[in-house]
């Protein structure tokens, strides 16, 4: 089997799994996703919380889209380097990064920072996904190799 590693991103959280084989009771072999680490975004998350608060609505609309890309690009550049240390560690051979589009753009601009290996892009927002369903999804798109 492939040694794969699967990151689920957004902008306020990410989340990396496994893939790796398990017994059913009759036997057979299941694909099963194991969740290794998670990463938030503390720093996005106290920006949208201070939106709600007055005095602060004075604030130019693009200063804070261009603040709220910075906070997203600072957290790409973490989750790439812990992902970066997950493919280092369980000798990835293959990885795929599902993210929300805008994040998805952000990844991409650093992945060169992510050690040499098959790294399949999927433009798809599945952080609320539980690694049950998660795995289901990936395999019904025929996206988790043998």
């Amino acid at each position: 089997m492939l040694n794969q590693l699967i990151a689920v991103v957004d902008a306020v959280r990410a989340r990396f799994y496994a893939v790796g084989q398990r017994k059913t009771p009759h036997g057979d072999l299941r694909r099963e996703l194991e969740e290794l680490a998670s990463l938030e975004n503390p720093a996005l998350e106290d920006l949208t919380q201070s939106e709600g608060q007055p005095g602060l609505r004075h604030h130019v609309n693009d200063r804070k889209d261009a603040h709220t890309a910075e906070v997203e690009r600072r957290f790409a550049t973490s989750v790439l380097a812990r992902l970066a240390e997950l493919m280092r560690k369980r000798k990835a051979e293959r990885v795929i990064l599902a993210a929300a589009p805008r994040m998805l753009g952000f990844l991409r601009h650093d992945r060169t920072r992510l050690p040499e290996a098959s790294v399949w892009v999927l433009p798809k927002h599945l952080t609320e996904l539980s690694a049950h369903d998660l795995r289901e999804r990936l395999e019904s798109e025929d996206l988790l190799a043998d």
